[in-house]
């Protein structure tokens, strides 16, 4: 049976924890482990275009560039003021309140 490391990001770009999650799930993909990502709240603005602030900014390139070693998609909730059209840094699985819930619940995961 394979492990899965499960990771949902909370803290936005301001927050000093969000470097260490990233350098967590950059070398679990490095080393081929399987990763699944999630975000919510404040943490949107990690893959989200946001006011242009330096630490955003950085976020946002540093988690573009996962896609390199295989994170296709990350997991976030629908919200009424992010919608899928926006462009992120990672490709999204915009999940229904139902959906997030289950997803939340299907496995053990780690929040940063």
């Amino acid at each position: 049976m394979s492990s899965v490391l499960r990771l949902l990001f909370v803290h936005g770009p301001k927050a000093a924890c969000w470097r260490a999650g990233f350098d967590l799930v950059q070398a679990a993909a490095a080393l081929d482990v399987p990763v699944e990502i999630a975000f919510a709240g404040a943490a949107l603005d990690l893959i989200l275009p946001g006011s242009g602030d330096p630490a955003g900014k950085a976020a946002r390139g540093a988690y573009a560039s996962l896609e390199l070693l295989g994170i296709e998609l990350v997991y976030a909730q629908v919200r009424a003021d992010v919608g899928p059209a926006l462009p992120s840094a990672l490709p999204i699985r915009w999940l229904q309140p139902q959906d997030w819930n289950s997803w939340l619940r299907r496995a053990p995961l780690q929040v940063w």
